[in-house]
């Protein structure tokens, strides 16, 4: 719960509205979607949007994934989990090379 929480307080302060999807598919390639709107609704367009990769516990990020602007607002790509097993996936946003928002969350891949 404070996980989620937290990633709420994050938005509230950027007045961003951050939906993700595919994280949480089964196997090992994921397509996953980030939506990215402002406060009033509207897309936010300009975000470079990335994915690292990295075992728990792990100093060095194992993969990063650059994700495209698909559409207003939508930025996605395919994630393939190098082997199955414990990873942590990082979503960075950033704008104009200033991170603006970082959520990190557990995947398992049987």
């Amino acid at each position: 719960i404070s996980s989620e929480l937290s990633k709420a307080h994050r938005e509230a302060e950027l007045g961003w509205d951050i939906d993700v999807s595919g994280l949480n598919d089964k196997g090992l390639a994921r397509t996953v979607r980030v939506r990215v709107r402002n406060h009033t609704g509207l897309p936010v367009d300009g975000v470079e949007a990335e994915l690292r990769l990295q075992r728990p516990g792990a100093t060095q990020i194992e993969l990063a994934l650059p994700l495209a602007e698909l559409d207003a607002g939508v930025y996605g790509g395919v994630l393939r989990l190098p082997a199955d097993g414990r990873w942590l996936v990082e979503l960075r946003l950033s704008r104009e090379r200033v991170l603006h928002y970082q959520h990190t969350q557990e995947l398992v891949s049987p």
